[in-house]
């Protein structure tokens, strides 16, 4: 027998007590003479042996009804032996989507089928699927047809490889699995991604086998598009960007086909070597739409055909929208005069309003500068515009409202220090590769850096993305991505009081690209996400496909939905209809081996097999589960005795 919480048998101690009490109560505290009880005949002695008999009864009731209540809460079970006949597989099935690889399912299906054939009657088969979490698409159990059905019938997917929690979930139920062999058998591609969660340092249960399919050849060919998204590039045209990565062979030329909707709107070929990314941008003439267009790209067919095609939504052409707050009259506004000293491009017809009080335009671009935005009245807006997928600018200037509203969010405002007293700040370390400083990244840096401050604050959020630096190393320049929004914070105001960055060259192509990105990802990022991630929507409402692998018919959903394929989606609900762009995990793109096949005979315990009468506590707990639950007639005899007690002790009472 073994014990679930043990500890509770330290409370057997407590039968000392009734014995106590009980030799406490032989010894008279008053010694009364008495005459002798001979003329009283038989029945008096009688009598007494029979309380004697009763006090000892009442003894053993209270001594059992103790030992008896330890035994219930420490949850006696008897574990099931590890010994056993036959045998015990669980097939763990790899069901990402690097498996849809040309030949790599045909050779594990052909391996899987040599090591089920010696399966015989008695023995118990179970599949396992790993992803996106373990699920059982057949138990663990003795109708091996029926587990064999289950792995023809098994659909691949869409997600990344993980093997930690499935090979875990495996071996526990395995573990307490009677048998003379145990085996848990992987089917799946050995490829690197996988693995990297695996801890080779703690190996399974003893007598618990892992196998693994032979690993596979790198395919003949094979690119992936990593990203792609869509601008509008101005005079009617939008900007395609797709980035491109080789694996296999050395080097390919691949042809780059865009989509508008079901329309052909131009290709492109590229030259690929494989180890390498290679960015390609396309420019073709914009369709006019009202709402979100959707957009793909693809590449002609290789050996792994899941990551041939990406997609994206254009958000439509109307007028984009900046909300800021009006500066006093007194004060000259360089923001609003920069934005609206762009004509054509990417503001054609930029429109510059005050935040209204509630419901602040989904579609526009919010710049936060000063306290107004932050106080009371308009925070609740704010936070509501964010949530919905805003985005926006934020001007620090050292606003007490904004500082508190900044901490909230998780972002942390410092004064900045120069290096050395009397020194004006100066920002550096650009990450030329943000969109923010395209303007910039092919011409000169000069303009920024000839840019001083005379008051200038350090941000710190652990989430948030340097794009520039102060000279003491902190961040100056970031960007926020959290939930379903956006933020650009710049440690500097656009104020002539505190540096001369309005009166530099940079100040108009800044100002300007920093609205046409927040403008472009704040539109269309919230609409965007990567299959097997939980994406929020607006509210409930009808979720279906309109251009996916995998068709999903339109169904009801809550305020969130995780997509099982890459595509575009259509969500009908709180605001109208809406589209999203759902993409694969381009890491899973990467079919590269484990480096080291012998780190898998590592996971096989050498501790001999032995049978545990104290299993773990997750294994106690599967075989309480499974076994009588003995407690509960534990607690019920207690309570009987507790009745035997009552009666027999009132009985011994004079």
């Amino acid at each position: 027998m073994s014990f679930l919480l043990p500890i509770f048998l330290a409370a057997t101690g407590l039968i000392i007590l009734p014995i106590v009490l009980h030799l406490l109560r032989r010894q008279p505290r008053d010694r009364l003479p008495f005459p002798t009880l001979r003329f009283l005949g038989p029945h008096a002695l009688r009598d007494t042996r029979r309380q004697q008999i009763m006090r000892w009864l009442t003894l053993l009731a209270r001594c059992l009804l103790i030992l008896l209540v330890a035994l219930a809460f420490s949850r006696p079970f008897w574990p099931r032996s590890q010994t056993g006949e036959g045998r015990a597989v669980i097939v763990a099935v790899d069901n990402s989507f690097s498996m849809q690889t040309t030949g790599r399912r045909q050779a594990v299906d052909a391996w899987l089928k040599q090591q089920l054939d010696s399966l015989r009657p008695g023995d118990r088969l179970g599949v396992l699927q790993l992803q996106p979490t373990p699920v059982w698409l057949a138990p663990l159990n003795d109708n091996l047809e029926a587990g064999r059905t289950a792995l023809q019938a098994r659909l691949d997917g869409y997600e990344s490889s993980h093997y930690s929690a499935g090979i875990a979930l495996a071996a526990a139920v395995l573990n307490e699995t009677p048998a003379a062999q145990r085996q848990i058998l992987l089917a799946g591609d050995e490829q690197r991604l996988a693995w990297t969660d695996v801890d080779f340092l703690h190996p399974l249960p003893p007598g618990v086998e892992l196998l693994t399919a032979p690993a596979a050849p790198l395919p003949a060919t094979q690119a992936a598009i990593s990203n792609f998204h869509a601008t509008r590039s101005g005079n009617g045209k939008m900007a395609l960007t797709a980035t491109l990565r080789l694996f296999t062979p050395a080097k390919l030329s691949r042809k780059v086909t865009f989509y508008a909707g079901d329309h052909l709107v131009g290709t492109t070929t590229v030259d690929l070597v494989a180890g390498e990314s290679r960015v390609v941008q396309a420019e073709f003439p914009a369709p006019a739409n009202t709402g979100d267009l959707a957009l793909r790209a693809t590449i002609d067919d290789d050996d792994l055909p899941a990551d041939n095609i990406a997609y994206t939504l254009l958000p439509p052409d109307n007028t984009r929208q900046v909300l800021m707050a009006a500066l006093d009259a007194d004060e000259v506004d360089f923001l609003a005069h920069a934005l609206n000293a762009v004509h054509g491009g990417d503001l054609p017809s930029l429109s510059i309003k005050p935040p209204p009080a509630m419901n602040w335009p989904v579609g526009s671009v919010a710049v936060l500068r000063g306290s107004t935005p932050f106080q009371d009245a308009n925070v609740a807006a704010l936070d509501k515009f964010l949530a919905s997928g805003g985005a926006a600018w934020v001007l620090c200037d050292g606003s007490p409202e904004q500082i508190a509203w900044l901490a909230r969010h998780g972002v942390k405002v410092t004064p900045a220090r120069p290096t050395a007293d009397g020194e004006a700040l100066h920002l550096r370390d650009f990450d030329l590769e943000h969109p923010l400083f395209a303007p910039f990244a092919g011409h000169s840096l000069a303009p920024l850096l000839d840019i001083e401050f005379q008051v200038g604050w350090s941000l710190a959020d652990e989430d948030a993305e340097p794009l520039a630096r102060w000279p003491d190393h902190t961040m100056a320049v970031a960007e926020v991505h959290k939930d379903n929004y956006r933020l650009l914070i710049t440690g500097f105001a656009d104020r002539r009081t505190t540096g001369n960055w309005p009166l530099q060259s940079a100040f108009v192509p800044f100002a300007h690209h920093a609205i046409v990105w927040l403008g472009e990802s704040g539109s269309t990022q919230s609409q965007s996400g990567r299959v097997g991630q939980r994406l929020n929507l607006p509210g409930p409402g009808e979720w279906q496909s309109l251009n996916a692998p995998l068709v999903t018919a339109s169904q009801p959903v809550p305020g969130s939905v995780i997509a099982d394929a890459p595509g575009i989606y259509e969500y009908r609900g709180s605001g109208g209809p809406r589209l999203y762009a759902i993409n694969v995990d381009p890491d899973e793109s990467d079919l590269t081996p484990w480096p080291n096949s012998t780190d898998f005979a590592k996971l096989i315990s050498t501790r001999p097999q032995v049978p545990s009468d104290k299993p773990t506590p997750a294994i106690a707990a599967l075989s309480v589960d499974r076994n009588t639950q003995i407690w509960w007639w534990l607690l019920a005899t207690a309570v009987l005795l507790v009745g035997i007690e009552l009666g027999v002790a009132n009985r011994t009472v004079l």
